[in-house]
């Protein structure tokens, strides 16, 4: 019987290690990517050549609203002066996301390392990482 009961978990098990898409997580997530992205989130954190800088929701300088139908807002404020761009999203290989910026050349695309639906962790091609959370 306990063979039988470990033939029946043991792929369950292995299915379950094998479902976490971002390398820091969720390991398994019963809501969609689209889903845990729409949303607007505050920049938190922000590390570059191995220098973290860190802010509070309140304060952060940066936020990205995302909306489902892949446009979206990026707000920034410099000074107490705020500023806004419009760019539209996509999702690359289940793990990247590449945004386009209205006005401006090319796009930017990073990796996802983490995306719940309250934190949202980028990674980008020099390594840079930013983390932000969702602003409810």
């Amino acid at each position: 019987m306990k063979k039988l009961l470990f033939a029946l978990t043991l792929p369950i098990i292995l299915f379950g290690l094998s479902c976490k898409k971002y390398e820091e997580g969720p390991q398994i997530s019963f809501i969609s990517d689209l889903n845990r992205i729409s949303q607007t989130w505050a920049l938190v954190s922000e590390t570059s050549s191995g220098t973290t800088t860190s802010y509070t929701v309140e304060e952060s300088p940066e936020s990205l609203t995302f909306k489902s139908d892949s446009t979206g807002e990026a707000t920034y404020t410099i000074l107490g002066i705020s500023t806004s761009l419009s760019f539209a999203w996509e999702f690359i290989d289940n793990t990247q996301l590449t945004m386009s910026f209205n006005g401006l050349a090319g796009s930017t695309t990073t990796t996802i390392t983490k995306l719940s639906s309250k934190e949202m962790w980028l990674r980008e091609s020099d390594g840079d990482v930013t983390k932000w959370s969702a602003i409810e």
